[in-house]
């Protein structure tokens, strides 16, 4: 194939190559389901990677998310201000 002047060739990977590529660039860990993640956060309660550790993840039911959310994250923000 030619290649015309000015024109860029895309090299087309895998989205499962690329995420990980990604993240890593942006100082960020992979979330995506399947891939793996950075070696530091392996047995991280803050990233769960098994089945074990999602079913310790506290989960608030929305109705109560949406009725808190709003005074949640004012006090939040309060609190990293102060």
């Amino acid at each position: 194939m030619q290649q015309s002047p000015g024109i860029a060739t895309t090299i087309v990977r895998p989205a499962d190559a690329v995420a990980p590529l990604w993240c890593n660039g942006l100082g960020l860990a992979p979330l995506r389901a399947g891939l793996k993640g950075p070696e530091d956060l392996v047995g991280d309660p803050a990233y769960p990677t098994s089945e074990e550790d999602f079913a310790r993840l506290l989960s608030i039911p929305m109705p109560i998310l949406v009725e808190h959310q709003k005074d949640w994250f004012a006090r939040f923000n309060e609190i990293m201000q102060s």
